[in-house]
């Protein structure tokens, strides 16, 4: 159980020209902008949308009910102390957070409660190493006290008056420490181990070895053979007894964290290596484990129902153990917390393994059945799904015939690559004949020309007709591009009515150029049916538009590679 700190419980000290602030605050309503313009208590209390009256009362009176508790069963044994505010100092704390996030500007290597990062990205930092070190920060939100809240706010970027960091603190403490269960407190959290990151990070460059922080897990990696793992860091005997370094010690511990001396362990590349729970040693990946458990539960669900296999699994599995408003909820929509904790597990293979696992999409195809909503296209394959959202595009021309490929992307049309329509404009849209590879007699006729550029290769078409039938495909704005990383290619070469597209499978080999565009550059080359067509990464997501650069009668035979999608994206805008 979280242990408690000694209660602050004392409002905080104000000038004797108090009074004659808070009138001139009240008189002219200047509400503040920013914490930045909090200069004191009352200006601070107008930015929580309040008088500091109302909120001096609130969070210095006994009268008040402020927190609720309750206990949740630890993996490794034990229980945690969950500290939840109710409603009404959580609407508060919620605003605090929307102006903290001003100033949260988290180190690289700390992963957990910032946005865009997860246990994921934590683990990717940690595949095909030697070693992993794993430890723990001990009782990490009660060791950051009331005080270490307070001189946060006193200090750089936030500068606040000793009256303001005080307010402050007593709204994220309670019981004189930072409550896990607050909104506040993962973000205040990050921002008090900011300059243990920074040193831990700088401990890790310096020894050739990677570090990361989500939460209170720590984790170093290491190529290093065991005799030449770095001693200021770890220290690993014959017989495999670890002892942590003197250097790496000192370091957590001058910046007021304890280690768990029971949850440091190392592991080789030939154990089973883990980082936040997932599986590091070759590429990061779920537990078996997880995924059968996952597949029980749904079975149960869909052979006797939510509501029996409910109560079975919190019996088997929590010995019958359930947190006071979670019971509540079981009576009140009996089976609705079992179909929910069965959707979260399904999604989080998904955010692991991505939309293109086989195993995700035969156990949401299974959920949805379970739930009386059969969804077919779960039932597809990814690349089968995505393949609906593509055409073959026919260009006529008084010479021949250009064949190239399309696809719908959401809220912009139907892009293509410009040498696929080239010479089409909106007064020769009949010169284009655009049709899905399942029905090669549908020709899409009722279309508009939006634009062609010849110098990026790119052209887009509005499609007047009802697309409710195709499912635009989505953009990841933010792709990786690293070499190896392997990529989709959809398209049409040499289509013949009936026919379904033909799929490549390619890695990235870097990025080049071509009539000084940026192109990124695939290990396969590619022919001219795939023009036009989309880039996928492995979660379905648009990265590019294929296009090899050679056009028709061309002696030249470049190398396959496709547009980024931020040159898509600056063409769109």
């Amino acid at each position: 159980m979280a242990r408690r700190g000694k209660r602050q419980n004392n409002p905080p000290t104000t000038l004797n020209a108090g009074g004659l602030m808070k009138g001139f605050a009240e008189l002219f309503h200047t509400k503040p902008k920013s914490l930045g313009e909090c200069h004191n208590v009352w200006l601070l209390a107008m930015l929580l949308n309040t008088d500091y009256d109302k909120l001096s009362s609130y969070l210095y009176s006994e009268k008040h009910l402020k927190y609720r508790y309750f206990t949740i069963k630890k993996k490794s044994g034990g229980e945690r102390l969950i500290c939840s505010p109710v409603k009404r100092l959580k609407n508060i704390q919620y605003l605090v957070m929307a102006e903290l996030e001003n100033y949260h500007l988290p180190k690289s290597c700390a992963h957990g409660f910032v946005k865009g990062r997860s246990v994921k990205s934590n683990a990717s930092a940690h595949t095909n190493k030697r070693y992993v070190l794993n430890l723990d920060l001990l009782d990490f939100f009660p060791s950051i006290s009331f005080g270490r809240v307070k001189r946060l706010f006193e200090c750089q970027p936030f500068n606040l008056q000793h009256s303001v960091a005080s307010v402050l603190a007593h709204i994220c403490c309670h019981e004189g420490f930072l409550p896990q269960g607050a909104p506040t407190s993962p973000m205040i959290s990050n921002m008090i181990a900011f300059k243990l990151d920074g040193e831990l990070q700088k401990l890790a460059k310096n020894n050739r070895c990677s570090y990361s922080r989500y939460a209170d897990d720590i984790t170093f990696s290491f190529t290093h053979r065991r005799n030449r793992l770095p001693s200021k860091i770890v220290n690993l005997t014959d017989d495999r007894v670890v002892t942590l370094g003197a250097h790496l010690c000192e370091i957590i511990q001058r910046n007021g964290f304890e280690i768990n001396d029971r949850k440091t362990r190392i592991q080789h590349y030939t154990q089973h290596q883990r980082v936040t729970g997932l599986t590091v040693n070759k590429k990061v990946n779920i537990s078996r484990g997880f995924i059968r458990k996952t597949s029980s539960m749904l079975h149960s669900f869909g052979k006797f129902g939510a509501v029996n296999s409910e109560k079975e699994h919190f019996e088997k599995y929590f010995d019958g153990y359930m947190p006071g408003r979670q019971i509540a909820r079981m009576k009140e929509q009996p089976g609705d917390l079992f179909i929910k904790k069965i959707k979260g597990r399904i999604n989080y293979i998904r955010m692991i393994r991505g939309t293109s696992c086989n195993i995700y999409r035969r156990l949401m195809y299974s959920f949805t059945v379970a739930i009386g909503e059969p969804n077919e296209n779960y039932a597809k394959s990814w690349l089968d799904v995505i393949s609906d959202s593509t055409f073959i595009i026919d260009t006529y021309t008084d010479e021949n015939i250009t064949q190239g490929t399309g696809f719908l992307i959401k809220d912009y049309g139907i892009v293509t690559n410009w040498h696929v329509i080239e010479g089409v404009n909106a007064d020769n849209m009949h010169n284009v004949k655009i049709y899905p590879w399942h029905d090669f007699e549908k020709n899409l006729k009722m279309l508009e020309f939006v634009k062609s550029d010849d110098a990026i290769d790119l052209g887009l078409i509005n499609p007047t007709f009802s697309v409710v039938a195709y499912k635009p495909l989505e953009i990841n704005e933010k792709p990786d591009y690293s070499e190896g990383t392997t990529v989709y290619t959809i398209g049409y070469p040499n289509h013949k009515a009936g026919e379904k597209p033909t799929v490549l499978e390619a890695k990235i080999q870097g990025i080049t150029t071509f009539l000084k565009q940026k192109r990124i550059k695939l290990n396969i080359n590619v022919q001219h049916g795939y023009s036009g067509g989309p880039v996928i990464d492995s979660n379905g997501l648009v990265i590019g538009v294929v296009t090899n650069g050679n056009r028709v009668g061309s002696s030249t035979n470049n190398d396959g590679a496709f547009i980024p999608i931020e040159t898509l994206l600056k063409y769109f805008n």
